[in-house]
Protein backbone atom coordinates (compact mmCIF):
# COMPACT_ATOMS: atom_id res chain seq x y z
CA UNK A 1 0.00 0.00 0.00
CA UNK A 2 1.11 3.18 -0.72
CA UNK A 3 2.43 5.62 2.12
CA UNK A 4 0.32 8.25 1.76
CA UNK A 5 -2.84 6.21 1.21
CA UNK A 6 -1.88 4.26 4.48
CA UNK A 7 -1.09 7.23 6.30
CA UNK A 8 -4.59 9.10 5.21
CA UNK A 9 -5.70 5.83 6.51
CA UNK A 10 -4.42 6.14 9.89
CA UNK A 11 -5.26 9.89 10.16
CA UNK A 12 -8.65 9.19 9.26
CA UNK A 13 -9.32 6.20 11.61
CA UNK A 14 -7.53 8.32 14.78
CA UNK A 15 -9.94 11.43 13.63
CA UNK A 16 -13.26 8.90 13.91
CA UNK A 17 -12.00 7.20 16.84
CA UNK A 18 -11.59 11.04 18.43
CA UNK A 19 -14.35 12.36 17.48
CA UNK A 20 -16.92 9.95 17.99
CA UNK A 21 -15.96 7.15 20.26
CA UNK A 22 -14.09 8.71 23.15
CA UNK A 23 -17.44 9.99 24.50
CA UNK A 24 -19.50 7.15 23.37
CA UNK A 25 -21.21 4.83 26.19
CA UNK A 26 -21.25 1.84 23.89
CA UNK A 27 -16.79 2.10 24.24
CA UNK A 28 -15.53 -1.00 24.85
CA UNK A 29 -18.43 -2.95 23.54
CA UNK A 30 -16.88 -4.98 20.80
CA UNK A 31 -20.18 -6.42 19.63
CA UNK A 32 -21.73 -3.42 19.42
CA UNK A 33 -18.85 -1.76 17.57
CA UNK A 34 -18.29 -4.32 15.26
CA UNK A 35 -22.45 -5.17 13.99
CA UNK A 36 -24.31 -2.48 14.80
CA UNK A 37 -22.14 1.23 14.80
CA UNK A 38 -21.66 2.53 11.50
CA UNK A 39 -18.85 4.23 12.99
CA UNK A 40 -16.99 1.07 14.27
CA UNK A 41 -17.71 -0.88 11.08
CA UNK A 42 -16.56 1.75 9.36
CA UNK A 43 -13.31 1.76 11.53
CA UNK A 44 -12.81 -1.65 10.76
CA UNK A 45 -13.31 -1.92 7.16
CA UNK A 46 -10.08 1.16 7.16
CA UNK A 47 -8.03 -1.66 9.71
CA UNK A 48 -8.43 -4.37 7.11
CA UNK A 49 -7.24 -1.80 4.42
CA UNK A 50 -4.27 -1.03 6.45
CA UNK A 51 -3.66 -4.63 6.88
CA UNK A 52 -3.87 -5.71 2.95
CA UNK A 53 -7.23 -8.04 3.72
CA UNK A 54 -10.75 -7.18 3.13
CA UNK A 55 -13.78 -8.05 5.02
CA UNK A 56 -15.44 -11.15 5.67
CA UNK A 57 -18.28 -10.82 7.95
CA UNK A 58 -20.48 -12.38 4.99
CA UNK A 59 -18.28 -15.32 4.33
CA UNK A 60 -19.51 -17.83 6.78
CA UNK A 61 -18.01 -21.50 7.23
CA UNK A 62 -21.85 -22.55 6.29
CA UNK A 63 -21.82 -20.67 3.23
CA UNK A 64 -18.30 -21.41 2.40
CA UNK A 65 -19.13 -25.45 2.53
CA UNK A 66 -22.32 -24.87 0.72
CA UNK A 67 -20.24 -23.49 -1.88
CA UNK A 68 -17.66 -26.21 -2.19
CA UNK A 69 -19.98 -28.87 -2.03
CA UNK A 70 -21.92 -27.14 -5.05
CA UNK A 71 -18.66 -27.09 -7.16
CA UNK A 72 -17.68 -23.49 -6.68
CA UNK A 73 -13.67 -23.28 -6.71
CA UNK A 74 -11.61 -20.77 -4.49
CA UNK A 75 -10.99 -18.98 -6.90
CA UNK A 76 -14.64 -17.91 -7.85
CA UNK A 77 -15.56 -17.59 -4.10
CA UNK A 78 -12.29 -15.23 -3.94
CA UNK A 79 -13.92 -13.11 -6.73
CA UNK A 80 -17.60 -13.46 -5.39
CA UNK A 81 -16.78 -12.14 -1.79
CA UNK A 82 -13.65 -10.05 -2.89
CA UNK A 83 -10.92 -11.32 -1.29
CA UNK A 84 -7.29 -11.64 -1.87
CA UNK A 85 -6.11 -15.63 -1.89
CA UNK A 86 -3.81 -14.99 1.51
CA UNK A 87 -7.14 -13.56 3.45
CA UNK A 88 -9.40 -16.57 2.38
CA UNK A 89 -6.20 -19.23 3.24
CA UNK A 90 -5.96 -17.25 6.25
CA UNK A 91 -9.73 -17.62 6.91
CA UNK A 92 -9.49 -21.37 6.04
CA UNK A 93 -6.63 -21.94 8.18
CA UNK A 94 -8.74 -20.23 11.00
CA UNK A 95 -12.02 -22.61 10.95
CA UNK A 96 -9.81 -25.78 9.81
CA UNK A 97 -10.73 -25.88 6.41
CA UNK A 98 -7.49 -25.97 4.45
CA UNK A 99 -7.75 -29.58 2.63
CA UNK A 100 -11.09 -29.89 2.90
CA UNK A 101 -13.76 -29.86 0.30
CA UNK A 102 -11.57 -29.48 -2.50
CA UNK A 103 -13.80 -29.51 -5.84
CA UNK A 104 -11.40 -31.69 -8.14
CA UNK A 105 -10.37 -34.32 -5.57
CA UNK A 106 -14.07 -34.91 -4.67
CA UNK A 107 -15.46 -34.70 -7.94
CA UNK A 108 -11.81 -37.40 -9.01
CA UNK A 109 -12.73 -39.13 -5.84
CA UNK A 110 -16.73 -39.88 -6.63
CA UNK A 111 -16.28 -40.51 -9.64
CA UNK A 112 -13.39 -43.19 -9.27
CA UNK A 113 -15.44 -44.84 -6.50
CA UNK A 114 -18.95 -44.57 -8.69
CA UNK A 115 -17.01 -46.39 -11.35
CA UNK A 116 -15.82 -48.94 -9.18
CA UNK A 117 -19.04 -49.77 -7.39
CA UNK A 118 -20.47 -50.33 -10.83
CA UNK A 119 -17.39 -52.68 -11.21
CA UNK A 120 -18.24 -54.19 -7.81
CA UNK A 121 -22.18 -54.70 -8.49
CA UNK A 122 -21.42 -56.19 -12.08
CA UNK A 123 -19.34 -58.48 -10.74
CA UNK A 124 -21.66 -60.05 -7.80
CA UNK A 125 -24.45 -60.17 -10.51
CA UNK A 126 -21.81 -62.60 -12.67
CA UNK A 127 -21.46 -64.55 -9.92
CA UNK A 128 -24.66 -64.78 -8.52
CA UNK A 129 -25.92 -66.09 -12.41
CA UNK A 130 -23.13 -68.49 -12.10
CA UNK A 131 -24.07 -69.46 -8.44
CA UNK A 132 -28.04 -70.23 -9.86
CA UNK A 133 -26.71 -72.00 -13.07
CA UNK A 134 -24.56 -74.25 -10.50
CA UNK A 135 -27.84 -74.77 -8.42
CA UNK A 136 -29.96 -75.56 -11.74
CA UNK A 137 -27.13 -78.47 -12.78
CA UNK A 138 -26.57 -79.79 -9.72
CA UNK A 139 -30.05 -79.99 -8.96
CA UNK A 140 -30.63 -82.02 -12.59
CA UNK A 141 -31.14 -85.90 -12.30
CA UNK A 142 -28.45 -86.32 -14.61
CA UNK A 143 -25.94 -84.38 -13.77
CA UNK A 144 -24.50 -82.62 -16.59
CA UNK A 145 -21.44 -80.78 -15.51
CA UNK A 146 -19.13 -82.37 -17.55
CA UNK A 147 -20.12 -81.58 -20.48
CA UNK A 148 -20.25 -77.55 -19.51
CA UNK A 149 -16.75 -76.42 -20.18
CA UNK A 150 -17.24 -73.77 -17.64
CA UNK A 151 -14.37 -74.29 -14.85
CA UNK A 152 -16.87 -72.69 -12.25
CA UNK A 153 -14.89 -72.57 -8.96
CA UNK A 154 -11.59 -71.29 -11.22
CA UNK A 155 -14.54 -68.83 -12.14
CA UNK A 156 -15.89 -67.68 -9.25
CA UNK A 157 -11.55 -67.70 -7.46
CA UNK A 158 -11.34 -65.03 -10.64
CA UNK A 159 -14.37 -63.15 -9.59
CA UNK A 160 -12.93 -62.59 -6.23
CA UNK A 161 -9.66 -61.53 -7.25
CA UNK A 162 -10.73 -59.10 -9.36
CA UNK A 163 -13.30 -58.10 -6.32
CA UNK A 164 -9.78 -57.70 -4.38
CA UNK A 165 -8.37 -55.70 -6.98
CA UNK A 166 -11.21 -53.15 -7.27
CA UNK A 167 -10.99 -53.10 -3.35
CA UNK A 168 -7.32 -51.78 -4.10
CA UNK A 169 -8.09 -49.41 -6.14
CA UNK A 170 -10.69 -48.00 -4.01
CA UNK A 171 -8.15 -47.82 -1.33
CA UNK A 172 -5.52 -46.24 -3.97
CA UNK A 173 -7.74 -43.59 -5.30
CA UNK A 174 -8.47 -42.44 -1.79
CA UNK A 175 -5.28 -42.11 -0.87
CA UNK A 176 -4.33 -40.37 -3.83
CA UNK A 177 -7.12 -37.74 -3.07
CA UNK A 178 -5.92 -37.29 0.50
CA UNK A 179 -1.99 -36.60 -1.32
CA UNK A 180 -3.40 -33.90 -3.75
CA UNK A 181 -5.29 -32.46 -0.94
CA UNK A 182 -2.27 -31.96 0.97
CA UNK A 183 -0.17 -30.94 -1.96
CA UNK A 184 -2.83 -28.15 -2.94
CA UNK A 185 -2.52 -27.11 0.61
CA UNK A 186 1.04 -26.68 0.76
CA UNK A 187 0.76 -24.42 -2.75
CA UNK A 188 -2.17 -22.47 -1.25
CA UNK A 189 -0.13 -21.83 1.60
CA UNK A 190 2.99 -21.56 -0.02
CA UNK A 191 1.23 -18.63 -2.54
CA UNK A 192 -0.03 -16.99 0.60
CA UNK A 193 3.69 -16.86 2.42
CA UNK A 194 4.87 -15.75 -1.27
CA UNK A 195 2.46 -12.51 -1.21
CA UNK A 196 3.39 -12.09 2.22
CA UNK A 197 7.02 -11.62 1.58
CA UNK A 198 6.28 -9.29 -1.72
CA UNK A 199 4.58 -7.06 0.84
CA UNK A 200 7.25 -7.18 3.59
CA UNK A 201 9.86 -6.63 0.83
CA UNK A 202 7.95 -3.43 -0.70
CA UNK A 203 8.33 -2.09 2.91
CA UNK A 204 11.59 -3.03 3.33
CA UNK A 205 12.29 -1.24 -0.22
CA UNK A 206 10.37 1.95 0.94
CA UNK A 207 12.10 1.85 4.18
CA UNK A 208 16.01 1.45 2.64
CA UNK A 209 14.66 4.57 -0.09
CA UNK A 210 13.64 6.50 3.06
CA UNK A 211 16.94 5.78 4.43
CA UNK A 212 19.08 7.09 1.56
CA UNK A 213 16.99 10.34 1.45
CA UNK A 214 18.06 10.81 5.04
CA UNK A 215 21.74 9.49 4.92
CA UNK A 216 21.93 12.25 1.16
CA UNK A 217 20.46 14.75 3.59
CA UNK A 218 23.19 14.51 6.41
CA UNK A 219 25.83 14.52 4.16
CA UNK A 220 24.95 17.76 2.53
CA UNK A 221 24.34 19.13 6.24
CA UNK A 222 28.08 17.56 6.72
CA UNK A 223 29.36 19.44 3.85
CA UNK A 224 27.88 22.85 4.35
CA UNK A 225 29.19 22.48 8.45
CA UNK A 226 32.51 21.43 7.13
CA UNK A 227 32.24 24.91 4.71
CA UNK A 228 31.30 27.01 7.40
CA UNK A 229 34.16 25.22 10.02
CA UNK A 230 36.77 26.47 7.31
CA UNK A 231 35.44 29.70 7.11
CA UNK A 232 35.72 30.03 10.48
CA UNK A 233 39.40 29.02 10.84
CA UNK A 234 39.89 31.48 8.11
CA UNK A 235 38.44 33.95 10.34
CA UNK A 236 40.42 32.86 13.38
CA UNK A 237 43.29 32.64 11.58
CA UNK A 238 42.72 36.15 10.09
CA UNK A 239 42.15 37.64 13.85
CA UNK A 240 45.05 35.88 15.17
CA UNK A 241 47.90 37.86 12.58
CA UNK A 242 45.59 41.10 13.01
CA UNK A 243 46.34 40.51 16.89
CA UNK A 244 49.97 39.76 17.20
CA UNK A 245 50.12 42.67 14.61
CA UNK A 246 48.61 44.52 16.97
CA UNK A 247 50.65 44.01 20.13
CA UNK A 248 53.78 44.22 17.55
CA UNK A 249 52.96 47.95 17.54
CA UNK A 250 51.81 48.55 20.90
CA UNK A 251 54.89 47.10 21.89
CA UNK A 252 57.18 49.46 19.84
CA UNK A 253 55.07 52.43 20.42
CA UNK A 254 54.62 51.74 24.12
Amino acid sequence: MDRKIRKKYIIKINDLIESNCKECKHNGKNDFCLNKCKIGQEIRFLGFQLEGGCIMSNLTVEKYVELKKAGKTDSAIRKEFGLHNNALTKFKKENDLIGKYNTHSMKASEKSKINTYQKYDEILAERDKLRKELEVLKSTEKPTVHHVNIDYKAKYEELSKAYENLVHEVEEAESGAKELDRWKELFETAMADKEQLQKENLLLENQIQRLKEVNDELKEKSESYFDSLMRLEQEVKGLRIYALQKLHIDVYKG
